[in-house]
């Protein structure tokens, strides 16, 4: 039976498909590949599509089943593809849903969707304390500090050209416990990155002046990779003190920026066309740090909020103090907390 694919579509209740999995919003057991996936459909009465996510050297494909398909009310997402059977029916919406209603069910591939602000805070706090000691495959918290290279003010997750450097790379830092600069001396604000729907083209443990690192034509090929192509070696090939580690060599470059003794910030080059992709669920939440970048950082959380419709928890505002313990990331829970911590920062 042919199967036709969509490629980096998703699709979820209210957003043009309909869950059959019997766990809300949980996946097929045990399934990981795309011929098991198929067969776990055919299994299933009235199945008629399947999501199946894009495995990470850390986390296995995901395959979810659906009917009702509706395309056109999908959205885009790079870390998940859509296969549809012929003949599925593409209705506008699912039926409706049993008295009494269900809660809000949030798409399959986000479950950090799951967890309130205070539990986003709480785990980033755990991964900034852990460092390279945690079991998380990423060894800190991963933040993009707004520089300006945006398309426009209205919709600053759109990465624009700036001075002649093309749209596509962000530039971005690692800090944990024991790494604690950022650019622009940590009186900013900016985007907490998710290490899962964002793809990393090199890191650097120093700053490696990117913006000169340019490709011809833009972006990532076999021979040149933005912001990070240049005469040096890979790291990873012939280590040096200033050369760029490759995709999956996080943990060296954190090591190696340790040993330099950690001074100034490192620099994490983020491929600018997978964030946006996947934007906004390749931002786990907006920070600012120090009291310089707070109402800006509000500002970015309310227009991602109201642009993609989203309730205001699922990307949380935060406040993160870098230079105060292990746990510097805590929730701004509203306008009035926020104005009386700066009056009182002020004072």
């Amino acid at each position: 039976m042919a199967w036709t694919i969509v490629k980096e579509t998703n699709c979820w209740e209210g957003h043009g498909a309909n869950g059959l999995e019997a766990e809300a919003f949980g996946a097929a057991p045990g399934v990981t590949s795309l011929s098991e996936c198929q067969t776990a459909c055919l299994l299933l009465p009235g199945c008629n599509a399947i999501l199946l996510t894009k495995a990470t050297e850390w986390k296995p494909a995901a395959c979810y089943r659906k009917d009702l398909v509706s395309i056109g009310e999908c959205a885009t997402d790079s870390s998940i593809d859509l296969y549809t059977l012929p003949g599925s029916p593409a209705l506008p919406a699912p039926p409706p849903r049993p008295s009494p209603p269900l809660p809000p069910r949030p798409p399959p591939w986000t479950p950090y969707l799951l967890r309130t602000p205070s539990q986003v805070a709480s785990a980033l706090n755990q991964r900034f304390a852990d460092g390279l000691d945690g079991s998380e495959p990423a060894p800190g918290v991963l933040v993009h500090v707004f520089d300006g290279f945006v398309r426009t003010l209205d919709e600053p997750w759109l990465i624009g050209s700036n001075g002649g450097v093309p749209a596509d790379r962000i530039s971005a830092s690692l800090v944990n416990s024991r790494i604690r600069r950022l650019f622009s001396g940590n009186q900013a604000a900016g985007f907490v990155l998710s290490y899962e729907h964002n793809s990393i083209l090199c890191a650097w443990a120093v700053d490696a002046g990117t913006m000169s690192r340019n490709c011809n034509p833009p972006g990532p090929s076999a021979s040149c990779t933005p912001g990070c192509s240049g005469g040096e070696k890979w790291c990873e090939v012939e280590p040096t003190n200033y050369c760029p580690w490759g995709k999956g060599h996080l943990r060296d470059m954190v090591q190696q920026h340790e040993w330099l003794g950690a001074h100034n910030y490192n620099e994490v080059i983020i491929d600018a066309r997978v964030f946006e992709q996947s934007t906004p669920f390749s931002i786990e939440a907006v920070v600012s740090f120090g009291g310089g970048g707070a109402d800006e950082a509000r500002r970015v959380q309310r227009l991602l909020v109201e642009h993609f419709d989203l309730p205001s928890g699922v990307i949380p505002l935060l406040r993160a103090d870098l230079e105060g313990g292990n746990a510097p990331f805590a929730v701004v829970p509203d306008e009035s907390e926020w104005a009386s911590d700066e009056h009182s920062d002020a004072t």
